[in-house]
This record gives C-alpha cells, structure tokens and sequence, in this order.
C-alpha cells in the first residue's frame, strides 16, 4: 500500500484512543444450499471449530475448515499510514424508529484493513480489481522473523509457482500499536525479484506494506505488480496455520467496482483433508 497524501486524524464521535484493535469474529459457514436447513439438504454438518476464527464441517468423506484471515473493521478504523480515519459508517435508519436498520459507509479507503491491491495500484494500464481472475489457489506458508525479508526466506519452500504465498511473521499482533506501521516487515527487491520470476498467483502478508513504510519508490509494488500478481495486504491469524493438515486453498475476493487500484477483501484460507 503506497502512502496517501498525509492528514488530521479525525476521529468519529464517540471514537476513543488509538487505533481500534481487532476483536475476533467467526466466518460465515459455506455450503452449496446456502437457504434453510443446510445438514437436512446436503448433509454438510457445520460445527464451530476450536478458534472464533474458523469453521469446520464435513461434506462425505472430506473434512473441510475455513480459517479467517481478516482483520475486523469498524466505524473509525484507520488508513494507511495510520494517520487517518479509514472508514466511517453512518447509521441512516434504526429498527428502533424506523423499523429497519440500514447504514452508509460515509467514507471507504480502498486500502482500508486487509485489503487487495490489483496492478492498477502502480501500473497505468495495469488490470482493476473488477477485472482481476477470480482464483483459489493451493497456499504456500512462509515463515518469517527478521523484519527485512530477503529471498533466503524462501528457500526451503516445496512449491511457489502458481501458489498463494502467505508470508507469517505474527505483525499483526501490533495492530493497534504505534509501531503497527511505522516498523512493520517489509520484503527486499530481489525477494519480490524471486516471487516474480517464481510466477506465483498471489502474495498474502500479514503486516501493513511489503515495501517500508519510509519508501518513496515502493520498488516491491512495482515488481510484484507489474509481473500481474495481486498483493493481499493486512492479513491476521496465519499462526492458525501452524497445525493444519491437509491442503490449503486461498481466496481473497474484492469488491467489483470499476476503474478502481484496490478493496477491501473477506481473506480466508480452506482446509481440504481427506483423511
């Protein structure tokens, strides 16, 4: 995510203290009869799994979990670089008074919370997000503890080309913090060189920028963007994907709005395991 043009942090009424921590909230459970009764059609039972962030349930033989990898928002969360209000909702109608509720998002950064960036971001006629494949591919988990990511960290990866790789430094537990922005992980050139040439389908990390937050060229932007792979920024709980068997598949879908660099995403990770 590229700097913004800096401004007056204004926070909504009733907004106190830095910026909002996220609080966990489950993902929705997915199935193919999305009406009523969902165990009695299809037979999928749906159970909440041991983290508030994730479902498991089975369809036949195949036990399948979805993990949520997205930062909760709320009126008053922060942009990029923290400095600023990200997103404010307005309440238009209460059940109350009204008989219904219904709210406005009054003002949506694009690159508010765990959010996608499409070529567009850096590349002039690089694709939007309303035109950008819409793709669930196996995920590749990266490890990573020096706040400086070079191309070492990936060294011992089984496979990179055509995978979703998720870069895990366990950043997001700063979310909140004043350092959330200011010294988050970032990935080196040559890294995204690698990445690159690697021909993954898409970088997911779980920290603010893969380029410094100090950068005025956002030289990993450009080669990442420019190779046509998508960047989910902001990315929270990979930790949960330290004891899952199994394949993983990865899906980060944006908003389909027209002309536009980037969105907002529902991230998630699927556990398939047959056994």
């Amino acid at each position: 995510m590229a700097r913004s043009q800096s401004r007056k942090l204004v926070r909504p009424q009733g907004h106190r203290g830095s910026s909002p921590r996220p609080s966990a909230r489950p993902g929705a459970q997915i199935c193919a009869r999305s009406s009523v009764d969902r165990a009695s059609h299809c037979g999928c039972e749906g159970r909440r799994f041991k983290s508030s962030r994730a479902y498991q349930y089975q369809l036949g033989k195949m036990d399948i979990k979805i993990i949520d990898l997205t930062r909760m928002l709320s009126n008053g969360t922060e942009g990029y670089p923290g400095d600023h209000v990200g997103l404010s909702v307005a309440q238009l109608a209460r059940v109350e008074s009204d008989g219904y509720n219904f709210s406005s998002f009054s003002h949506l950064e694009a690159h508010c919370g765990t959010h996608i960036d499409s070529p567009l971001h850096f590349v002039a006629d690089g694709i939007d997000i309303a035109s950008l494949p819409l793709q669930v591919p196996l995920a590749t988990v990266i490890s990573a503890t020096n706040r400086q990511i070079g191309p070492k960290a990936f060294a011992d990866a089984d496979q990179l080309t055509g995978r979703a790789v998720l870069i895990k430094t366990g950043w997001d537990q700063h979310i909140g913090g004043d350092d959330y922005y200011r010294d988050a992980p970032y990935l080196t050139p040559a890294a995204a060189q690698l990445l690159a040439e690697s021909e993954i389908a898409v970088l997911g990390i779980d920290f603010p920028s893969p380029d410094p937050i100090d950068s005025h060229d956002y030289p990993v932007h450009h080669i990442l963007l420019g190779a046509g792979i998508p960047i989910v920024e902001g990315l929270v709980g990979l930790d949960q994907l330290a004891q899952t068997g199994g394949e993983l598949l990865f899906v980060a879908l944006p908003l389909k709005v027209a002309g536009v660099e980037g969105s907002p995403v529902r991230a998630a990770v699927i556990v398939l395991d047959n056994e």
